[in-house]
């Protein structure tokens, strides 16, 4: 895609499609042959709950149910075995957790309604409020988080509540850690799997992907490989193009990880990850227009991802030290169309072609050095941070025909080609850096006291230039200017954990939250002087300030009856102050302010219990009333307004059942999850409020596992229900109204997996 145009896809037929999968499982079944193996050892199965293991405290390895905090830990074998791949897959389940994705490439992730506008992609700054690792490595992007898929990873950590003291900005709701694999010296090992699905009025899916672990020198050296492909059909029609099925989606990624470790008291990983996801249309419907889509030039999104990343672990005795350095390029483009709004803009006679293409370049480099205790009656750690995070946001907006109506040339008013109504270039970049700490006193063989505090440093300039006739200052000239955001302050935590026994946990926390402010995406005030007016301003601020949360928490975790039972509860109660809020503009040039104060609190309770040693059933609830405290006046948000795109509640019900075979294992399993309604706005008098109905989803698979075989078929959204994601109201006059986001259809597929 360039310049506001979508790359055109060959149209293959759909039974081409499902040939094209069949032949993959075919290929696979065929690999054997080729590679030779040893058969894996066989894993002890007699007890059903497994003893989970987390890193969250960033100590080492402990044991969830001994992890003071709120976090969930998710296996990605049962994961992949169930047909689930995806971060919103991933994240659906999980109590207090929320993926809100419009189409591929804008997303955002929200924990404990800490939310308070709706996303929007083209806000450069708008700062995330849950932190996004892989591994030791800072990935989020607020509205762009990239959506990794489950390739050589071993689980996902999604720990719930402010984690500034060890995770730094970014991190005021939560954190989710995708944790890999590590290769292992001492043997080799690989995997093949594919899987091919239908969705209900699509074309075929498919995807397969390797993973090879290989021993270079004998319990020193290794290194893993893994590659992943995927096609998913498109399911929504394009009714401007008259394209079906258009927004299809490609999705490449690929790894390498080396592992050294020259002696019992270092270890050395470097690692690298590349994605290339590429989707040829929006998942948002018109229903006016028979629930497609309907722009008059194709739309999508590509994305070009490399992360890199060098860790250190030496054991010096009493302590160790760990340093991460880590290096993240992403170049990714969105276009989309914004047909009827520069139509009603310009009063254009008919509905005006009009693509956008929204260029990201980013460059983000960090590193972290830290020092980390043996455990003992006091652990700590200790450590710095520095980052510095480059980004270039280039906007080309194009009205077919605009040059003629309004009888001006575009270059002629400082955009870069003929009909572009708009050129937006911004460069933003963040500096900072950090020095923290955590220390965890066991006062009593019960009971233990952690304090923690993180002092931070931050500076943020940015400069823009914007020209084409809706780019313009209140002069006539191009918006060329510069503008800069700072902040320094400390973040602290205090935690107390009690044992009555060695199964049974009680816990509170205090903890500080928060987020670093930065430059405005321009408004110009040639274009929007009228509404700038209307609300006291004669323009918009150049910058908007931190915010930051104070949240309480209490908890427990206990396992019950022989440890067949665990139940897991967190109340919470957040205050929420000078939140980062949208004031919205009638010529469609919102900016960031801080509008406020916001109050949530609520409770998430996870259980797990083991019926029989066949049967273990899961229940996962969480309860958020999160609203405006005092009243946000620029939104007309008034006292007690709950906040947009965050569920009341949110329930899932999951189930195993395992059927011991002479030759092997079948597995049953099925998930149910269900969220309650949410909203477009705080304030339901507001003209553009709307309600976004609630979603439920149903999945099923049955696996086979035979030596080193495995077979399944599984379905997602068995049911079919229609899942409505998001809802964009339409702000001004347009053809078809409101624009809703769906979810994918039930869909129904065969999977296949070989171990050697």
């Amino acid at each position: 895609m360039a310049n506001g145009t979508a790359s055109p896809r060959l149209q293959i037929n759909p039974q081409l499609r499902w040939a094209r999968g069949t032949a993959v499982i075919c290929g696979f079944l065929a690999l054997q042959t080729v590679v030779t193996t040893a058969q894996a050892e066989e894993e002890d199965k007699g007890s059903i709950l497994e003893e989970i293991v987390v890193t969250a405290s960033r100590t080492g390895a402990e044991r969830l149910q001994d992890v003071p905090i709120s976090i969930t830990a998710l296996s990605s074998d049962k994961l992949v075995a169930r047909g689930l791949n995806s971060m919103e897959d991933v994240l659906r389940a999980v109590p207090g957790v929320l993926f809100d994705a419009n189409q591929q490439g804008v997303n955002r992730l929200t924990i404990r309604g800490l939310v308070a506008a709706e996303l929007q992609y083209y806000q450069v700054q708008d700062r995330s409020l849950v932190g996004l690792y892989l591994d030791e490595i800072p990935i989020g992007l607020n509205t762009g988080n990239p959506d990794l898929r489950v390739l050589n990873i071993e689980r996902v950590e999604v720990i719930r509540g402010p984690q500034g003291t060890l995770y730094g900005a970014g991190s005021m709701g939560g954190t989710i850690r995708y944790i890999t694999r590590k290769p292992d010296p001492s043997k080799f090992a690989a995997s093949v799997e594919t899987q091919v699905s239908a969705t209900k009025g699509s074309d075929t899916n498919w995807n397969a992907k390797a993973t090879f672990n290989l021993p270079l020198v004998a319990d020193k050296l290794a290194l893993q490989l893994g590659a992943y492909h995927e096609y998913a059909g498109g399911y929504v029609d394009n009714a401007g193009t008259g394209v079906k099925d258009a927004n299809s989606f490609d999705n490449t990624q690929a790894n390498a990880a080396l592992r050294w470790t020259p002696s019992d008291a270092l270890t050395v990983d470097a690692t690298f990850l590349y994605q290339q996801p590429d989707s040829d249309g929006s998942n948002g419907v018109f229903r006016e227009v028979n629930d497609r889509y309907s722009s008059l030039r194709p739309v999508g999104f590509e994305d070009d991802l490399r992360i890199s990343n060098l860790t250190i672990d030496y054991d010096l005795g009493s302590f160790s030290v760990l340093s991460s350095t880590s290096y993240v390029e992403r170049e990714f483009n969105l276009v989309t169309a914004l047909d009827d709004l520069n139509t009603y803009f310009l009063s254009f006679p008919t509905r005006m072609p009009s693509p956008s293409s929204q260029q990201n370049t980013i460059e983000n480099f960090t590193q972290e050095l830290r020092l980390v205790s043996k455990p003992g009656r006091l652990q700590w750690q200790v450590g710095a941070y520095y980052g510095d995070d480059k980004r270039r946001y280039v906007q080309h907006s194009i009205g077919e025909g605009a040059d003629a109506w309004v009888g001006v040339d575009a270059t002629d008013v400082f955009a870069t080609q003929p009909d572009e109504i708009y050129y937006g270039d911004i460069h933003a970049e963040d500096e900072q850096w950090a020095l923290f700490g955590e220390a965890t006193y066991e006062l009593t063989d019960r009971f233990a006291l952690t304090v923690g505090l993180r002092y931070f440093d931050f500076e943020g300039p940015a400069s823009y230039y914007q020209g084409g006739i809706f780019g313009l200052d209140a002069d006539g000239g191009p918006l060329d200017g510069s503008a800069i955001e700072k902040a320094s302050g400390t973040n602290p935590k205090v935690l107390i954990a009690y044992k009555p026994n060695d199964d049974l946990m009680f816990f509170a926390e205090a903890a500080k939250g928060f987020r670093y402010g930065g430059v405005n995406y321009p408004v110009p005030e040639g274009f929007c002087a009228a509404d700038l007016a209307a609300d006291g301003l004669t323009s918009a601020p150049l910058t908007f300030g931190p915010d930051e949360v104070w949240s309480y928490s209490v908890g427990e975790k206990g396992s019950f009856f022989d440890r067949r039972m665990t139940l897991n509860a967190t109340a919470f109660l957040i205050n929420w102050s000078d939140a980062q809020t949208i004031h919205p503009l009638g010529c469609g040039y919102p900016f960031i302010e801080n509008g406020g104060k916001i109050e949530s609190k609520g409770m998430e309770f996870e259980s797990w219990f083991s019926v029989t040693d066949a049967l273990v059933i899961g229940l996962n609830v969480a309860y958020t009333d999160s609203v405006s405290d005092g009243g946000i006046p620029s939104i007309d948000a008034v006292d007690g307004d709950k906040v947009p795109y965050f569920p009341e509640w949110s329930v899932a019900v999951s189930a195993e059942y395992a059927l011991r075979l002479s030759s092997g294992e079948v597995l049953f399993a099925a998930d149910y999850s269900h969220r309650t309604e949410m909203a477009t706005e705080f304030n339901p008098s507001r003209p553009f409020y709307r309600t976004i109905p609630s979603s439920e989803n149903l999945n099923a698979s049955v696996n086979y596992e035979t030596g080193p075989w495995q077979f399944g078929v599984f379905a997602t959204n068995l049911t079919d229900k229609r899942q409505i994601s998001s809802i964009e109201p339409a702000a001004y006059p347009t053809t078809f109204g409101d624009l809703y986001y769906l979810g994918r259809p039930r869909t129904v597929g065969l999977r296949l997996q070989r171990k050697f």
